[in-house]
């Protein structure tokens, strides 16, 4: 835990000390492990606009903590988690070519993430 808590404290980060502990509970391999988790959960807070929380560190760290466990990820997934992040409502009712520059980013971003 004070591993964390140095990094922390390094990169200037206002982590609470229930979310240290959590992972400092769950991650016990080593310390670049420890460290990235903290920097994933801080980039996954920010990505996300949320503050940190155990919710938050579990919905992050998956991975990390249970790595066998699957996760089925399908292109309406993709497209729903895009469009989610971007704040674009499904189905879209108008056309395509009135809002084309709108969604391009959105769709480039789902063909990369889908191949």
């Amino acid at each position: 835990m004070a591993i964390l808590r140095k990094k922390a404290e390094f990169e200037n980060l206002n982590v609470p000390n229930e979310i240290l502990e959590y992972i400092a509970n769950n991650i016990k391999s080593n310390i670049r492990e420890l460290e990235g988790s903290l920097t994933k959960l801080t980039a996954y807070a920010k990505f996300t606009h949320n503050d940190l929380s155990i919710a938050l560190a579990e919905e992050a760290l998956r991975d990390i903590i249970f790595p066998n466990e699957t996760r089925d990820v399908t292109p309406d997934l993709i497209i729903k988690t895009v469009s989610d992040h971007f704040n674009i409502r499904l189905p879209i009712s108008h056309p395509i070519s009135a809002i084309k520059r709108l969604f391009t980013l959105a769709r480039l971003l789902c063909i990369f993430v889908a191949q």
